[in-house]
């Protein structure tokens, strides 16, 4: 999911034409970890502070998956969330 928004970012910013594929993996990667953490960010934000010693325990166990359902059930509109999150660096990152 990330690396497709990220893909499309760069395409529509039209950043990676003429660049070398070096500079391009880097670019995708530098604005991949970007993405992640703001990602990250709005996770931690709307937590609920009751659950961060949970959430901490389950980053170190727990699949992907299992922490995505965890999330979901903790922040019930993190679909939303994110969403705008996306929209919000999308925004910012084509404005630039």
């Amino acid at each position: 999911m990330i690396n497709e928004f990220v893909n499309r970012l760069l395409e529509e910013k039209g950043i990676l034409k003429g660049q070398d594929p070096e500079v391009q993996k880097q670019l995708r990667a530098d604005l991949e970890k970007r993405v992640e953490d703001r990602i990250n960010a709005a996770i931690l934000r709307e937590i609920p502070e009751r659950e961060l010693g949970t959430f901490e325990k389950r980053m170190e166990v727990a699949t992907d998956e299992e922490i995505q359902v965890y999330l979901k059930s903790v922040i019930p509109d993190m679909d939303q969330i994110l969403a705008a999150e996306l929209v919000h660096f999308q925004a910012t990152y084509l404005n630039a």
